[in-house]
């Protein structure tokens, strides 16, 4: 029997389903894994209910449990899901020809992160001739003061977003007016810089949509060689330059840029990411 127009218009749903996916959006939007008590209780059903879907979508790889707390968080099929929804977007589709051009370019690994609930992950990557010996895969979730696309996004994200991500990850022995001098570097010169003994050492510039809020960081990967200040300055550009033309594709109000030429040589030993 086909569908009538009016099933067309409304179609039929599984109710259980929709009652699942209750404990898949709680998780989604809390900061962490959480116990199955307050799991069940921020998804409005009893424990005993809520475990019955909890332990179908740990199988199926959606949900995970913590082998030593108990906790369930989103599991990996969850972030494969996402980075599959991610690069079929228009984003990884329209930042595409300006990753392989950069990488063209400059010879180095071209990487396209967005921001994630566990921070900047891989959604795009172009392997460039001088990969170097640090290879991340699509998914990777980059540290956020040791990467940067990590810096770009703290530097461009509200502090309400990332002060949670930056304390569980440096602890309190990062002061406060270390990291306001860096965003500060960052929002003037316009990229994002970390130094050669950082093993995700590159040049990051933010990607802005048609509002003028940060979609995506545009990553230039381990480009090592020469490490004068006009060196990185002159990569940092190229960078801004492909991250700028992707942002007024996404329909940000800028100035369009020129695709980048061959950048000869590269920067070697980025060393302090000091503008």
């Amino acid at each position: 029997m086909f569908p009538t127009d009016v099933d067309r218009a409304t179609p039929r749903r599984i109710g259980a389903i929709e009652v699942g996916f209750r404990l898949v959006r709680v998780l989604e939007a809390a900061d962490g894994p959480l116990p199955l008590k307050d799991l069940s209780e921020r998804a409005g059903m009893a424990p005993s209910k809520a475990y019955a879907y909890v332990a179908s979508f740990v199988h199926e790889g959606l949900l995970a449990q913590d082998a030593v707390s108990g906790r369930y968080g989103l599991g990996p099929f969850a972030m494969s899901l996402g980075v599959a929804a991610l690069r079929q977007s228009d984003l990884v589709e329209v930042a595409r020809r300006e990753s392989v051009a950069l990488s063209e370019a400059t010879t180095c690994s071209v990487m396209l992160t967005t921001w994630g609930n566990r921070g900047p992950a891989i959604v795009y990557r172009v392997d460039g001739k001088r990969r170097g010996p640090t290879s991340v895969r699509v998914g990777y979730v980059l540290p956020l003061w040791r990467s940067a696309a990590g810096r770009v996004f703290l530097a461009y994200l509200p502090e309400r977003e990332t002060a949670s991500l930056l304390r569980e990850e440096e602890g309190p022995q990062l002061e406060r007016v270390e990291i306001d001098d860096e965003i500060a570097r960052i929002r003037k010169a316009g990229f994002a810089l970390t130094g050669d003994g950082d093993p995700f050492s590159g040049i990051a510039a933010p990607v802005l949509d048609h509002d003028g809020h940060i979609v995506a960081a545009l990553t230039l990967s381990r480009p090592y060689d020469d490490n004068t200040l006009e060196r990185r300055v002159e990569l940092g550009r190229v960078v801004c330059a492909a991250a700028a033309t992707i942002s007024q594709q996404l329909g940000h109000a800028s100035e369009a840029a020129s695709p980048p030429a061959r950048v000869k040589g590269s920067s070697r030993g980025l060393g302090k990411a000091r503008l």
